[in-house]
This record gives C-alpha cells, structure tokens and sequence, in this order.
C-alpha cells in the first residue's frame, strides 16, 4: 500500500504544477511567422504574446485545466483549441487563416472623420471599463550605445486602472525587478543630457524619451521609462489624433478592412501636416465597426529638436542626424469592454559630437520598451498607496515592493 499511496501523491503534485506551453504562430498559407499575436485564455483574463519572431512561451497557472487557448492577429481568424488537447512539453505550429472572407462582409458608413472621432469619443464609457480594475504586467526595457547596453532591465508591475470615466491617474507599482545582462556607463555627456530637459519644459508624449530625462540621487537617468508607454493609453491621455479640435492638423484616410478576435474592424490612417509637439508623425487605429471602440494603435515618427534647444545642440558641438520612435497599443477583448494587452514602443538616434582637437564621436542608440498585461483583475480590486507608486524619475531597482507571491518562475515573460 505504501509504494501505491506514494505513487498517487507524485501524481497529484505533477499535475498540481503549473505547465509551460510554448511554439510558434504562423500564417497558414506563407508560414511566415507572426510577430506580437496574441495568446489568451478564452475564460481567464490571463495571456501573453509572441516575440518578434513569432516565438512565444505560456505559463497557464495549476488551478486552470479546463479552458480553451485563444489565439488572434490582425487579420486572421481567431484560432482555438482546447487545453486538454495540448501535452505538456510539446511544441506547437498554430497557423492563423487570413480572414478573407470576413473582410468582404464589412460594410463602412459614409462619414466625415469628424463624425468617426465623435462617436469613438462618445462610446468610450460604453467600450472599455467604467469601473476599476487590477493588471500584473510584464515590462522590459533594453538601451544599447553604439554596441553595448546601457540599460538592460525587466520588472513586473501590479497596476490600479481608474475606471475610463474617471480623470483620477491609473497608479503603478513594481513587484519584481532584475538586471537582464551586463551594462555599461553612458558614454555620452551625462550632463547634457539634463540640460535639455531642463530646457524642454513641456513634457508630451511624442519627446518622452527626452522631456523626462532627469538625473535622480544614485546618478540614474530616466528616458521617460514606463512612463512614457502608460501615456499611450488614450482613455487617459487624449492623443491629438483623435481629438476633433486637433483635425486640422492632421490629414485622415479610410483604409483597409480587417478583423481582429472575430470583431469586425476598418483602419483609420493620420498624419500630421506639419510639426505637432516637436514631431511629425503618422499612423493609423484600427476601429471595432460596430462599437467605435479603437483596439489597436500604432504611430511612427521622427523627434524633431525644439528651437530652445538648438544654441546648446549648437554649443556642445552635437548633430543629430536620426531621431525616429514608434509606438503601439493592443487591447484585448473579454466580457464585453476592451483591456489593456500591450504597449511597445522603440526609438532609434545617431547623433555625432564634434570635438576641437580630436575626432568627431559617434552614437548610435536604440531604445526598445515592452509593457505587456499578464493577467487583469476585476474583482476586489485594491487601490495602491501613492508611497508604493512608481514613481518617474527614480530608478525601477529602488522601487521594489515584492507582494511576497509572485515569481519570475511563475510570469509569462517575452523572451
């Protein structure tokens, strides 16, 4: 009896373990891999996405067996398959079918881009959460200069959402923390840095990177960090393309049709006519047809220096050649309101520093940032206290507060 009784109790914690999935999605038909689609629970508010090969890993918690995974992209049918059907440790190939025929069943009223943005404002309440809501979320942030990493770091983040009504700012907290690989100094005049956000006063979203940089006691410089990703959440922060004051300066197309987690959606295109915040920029948001509600947005740009700036561009001998960014923002369908899924964000300068007496030098610097919604919370949601907030600024490795549960071990991660 005693070998039987040992043998049911290893059973039991095999299968009391959390499994780890984990393959590629691809295109059914090209087999070209599918960079950041989207992997979910279809009765959980738990996911992750692949990487930009189309390589993901899913850690589906221990007390979840029967559910169903979902899997969706833009302009591909939704794919689903059971859990009880996937075996531990097996690789997977899902291919998504390009939704052709769903496309051709769209049908898209006549009206002004005036008339879209209207009615995406107004549906807001009725789209996304009226009331507030908890995430755990993934965030990874990688600098190089030239050929080496000058920031390298990852942290997961407990976050409070106001409900989308409420004016009162979402509140961050990070949980976890790590140093992803060895780093190095920044090279470049630390101080010059700090220099121009001191000079550049206004702080948007689209010169984050530089408005926010300020230099905090350990000597850490912050180049608008999370916080630049979490003022891309236009249900808190109004984008200037889609505020109908700001229609003049942009120019607006109709474009393709297409679907996304069996929603019926057509793509609105913008660009500006001429500098907005220190910018020029284009992109475009994908609009549910039905509902008005914007589940994807997606901008590209070139950060132009503000003429404040140009006497100390000029003064320390600095020519930036490149300064180009991208930003988007995924949110993710359950119970009938949208969520936030992910955020992503790079930037990419070459600048050249002239010297009197010696070569020119130059830096290259590209800046990639990934925020990415583990898991959300709707019930028993709890404020976090304005001393455990992240706070911007302040390195994430002094902001710490460990909710003595979570786990690297545990956390979908984008590797």
């Amino acid at each position: 009896m005693r070998p039987i009784v040992l043998l049911l109790l290893l059973t039991c914690s095999l299968w009391a373990q959390s499994i780890t999935i984990s393959g590629y999605v691809v295109d059914k038909k090209s087999n070209d891999k599918l960079p950041f689609a989207s992997i979910a629970l279809k009765n959980q508010q738990i996911g992750t996405i692949t990487n930009d090969k189309g390589y993901f890993e899913f850690i589906i918690p221990k007390d979840i067996v029967t559910d169903t995974l979902l899997v969706n992209y833009i302009g591909y049918e939704t794919y689903q398959t059971p859990l009880s059907a996937i075996k531990e440790g097996e690789h997977l190939v899902i291919k998504l079918m390009p939704a052709v025929n769903q496309l051709e069943e769209i049908v898209i009223r006549p009206m002004t881009i005036e008339d879209y943005l209207e009615r995406i404002n107004d549906a807001i309440a009725n789209n996304y959460s009226p009331v507030p809501f908890m995430t755990k979320a993934y965030y990874r942030e990688k600098m190089k200069e030239n050929d080496h990493y000058v920031r390298n770091e990852e942290a997961v983040f407990e976050s409070y959402y106001t409900g989308c009504t409420d004016t009162t700012r979402n509140r961050h907290k990070i949980i976890l923390w790590r140093e992803n690989g060895a780093v190095k100094e920044l090279a470049f005049d630390k101080q010059w840095i700090l220099k121009q956000a001191d000079k550049q006063k206004k702080k948007t979203l689209h010169n984050a990177e530089f408005a926010n940089a300020e230099e905090s006691e350990d000597g850490y410089i912050d180049f608008g960090g999370p916080n630049t990703l979490f003022a891309f959440d236009f249900t808190k922060t109004k984008q200037t393309f889609l505020d109908v004051d700001n229609i003049k300066k942009y120019s607006y197309t109709i474009g393709e049709k297409s679907v996304y987690n069996g929603r019926k959606v057509v793509a609105i295109h913008f660009k500006t006519k001429r500098k907005i915040d220190n910018t020029q920029h284009h992109g475009k948001f994908l609009m549910d047809e039905e509902t008005y509600a914007i589940i994807y947005i997606e901008i590209a740009g070139e950060f132009i220096v503000p003429t404040v700036l140009q006497p100390f561009v000029f003064l320390y001998g600095v020519t930036i050649n490149k300064s180009d960014y991208t930003l988007s923002v995924k949110y993710e369908y359950f119970n009938g309101k949208w969520y936030p899924k992910d955020f992503h964000g790079t930037l990419t300068v070459d600048a050249k520093r002239s010297h009197l007496f010696r070569a020119d030098s130059r830096y290259t610097y590209d800046l990639e940032q990934l925020f990415l919604v583990n898991k959300i919370t709707t019930e028993n949601v709890k404020m976090i206290s304005k001393e455990e907030g992240y706070k911007v600024g302040k390195s994430m490795r002094k902001q710490v507060f460990h909710d003595g549960k979570t786990n690297w071990k545990d956390f979908n991660i984008v590797k």
